[in-house]
């Protein structure tokens, strides 16, 4: 009887063990070096050259950088110079740091108020493409981190990183909170990650809320 017991214990350790692998193993892992499709994204700006994101991603966690060579901002640049009807709130985002998120490419301020004449959010174009995150690190655990900023713009950076479609499709999401003449404004940027059966496309769905309006863009980045 003590024998059938051990042996019971035993296995349901291993069958519990199995599961465990099972679903660290189910998980998506989009570890690589990724270079953007220049042919394949729509709507990129005349001015550059190359685009690339190296990822690392354990169990627990996951980190990126991004590399752009060239100019993504020139749809931005020619708001500015065309109508003169957008009115962007600059201040200035934190500097890379090795604990979390930060260089966000376009430091334009958002705010989820921004209305157009007909009382719709306003098309921002050009500015998901050009809003790049410089560099990432989340936990895989869905759990939000955040840390304080200072200097002349006070206020949080928030991030998190959180599994969909049964642990297929990542989703980021980041919120810079400062505050400006006693008012908090937040700026948003949310990516989802997919990635081809194969392993060798990785699609980015960015969608950025700032004053001047919102935006959306994909990305079509393919394994070096």
């Amino acid at each position: 009887m003590k024998k059938l017991f051990v042996s019971i214990t035993l296995l349901g350790a291993l069958m519990f063990s199995v599961s465990i692998l099972g679903m660290a193993q189910s998980q998506t892992n989009f570890s690589g070096t990724w270079s953007l499709d220049m042919k394949k994204t729509r709507d990129l700006p005349p001015d550059l050259k190359s685009y690339t994101l190296t990822v690392k991603q354990t169990e627990q966690q996951i980190s990126y950088e991004s590399k752009v060579e060239g100019d993504l901002n020139a749809h931005h640049k020619q708001d500015q110079a065309g109508t003169g009807t957008e009115t962007p709130i600059a201040a200035p985002l934190p500097q890379p740091n090795s604990s979390g998120a930060a260089g966000i490419g376009n430091p334009a301020v958002s705010d989820h108020s921004a209305q157009g004449s007909g009382g719709g959010k306003v098309m921002a174009r050009g500015r998901a493409i050009g809003m790049v995150i410089r560099r990432m690190n989340c936990t895989l655990d869905g759990k939000e981190a955040a840390r304080e900023v200072g200097g002349i713009s006070p206020g949080q950076i928030r991030r998190r990183a959180q599994w969909r479609r049964g642990d297929k499709s990542l989703e980021f999401n980041i919120a810079r909170d400062f505050d400006v003449q006693g008012k908090t404004v937040t700026s948003t940027v949310k990516e989802q990650w997919d990635l081809s059966d194969d392993g060798k496309v990785l699609k980015v769905k960015r969608t950025v809320n700032l004053l001047a309006g919102w935006d959306e863009a994909t990305l079509i980045f393919t394994r070096q």
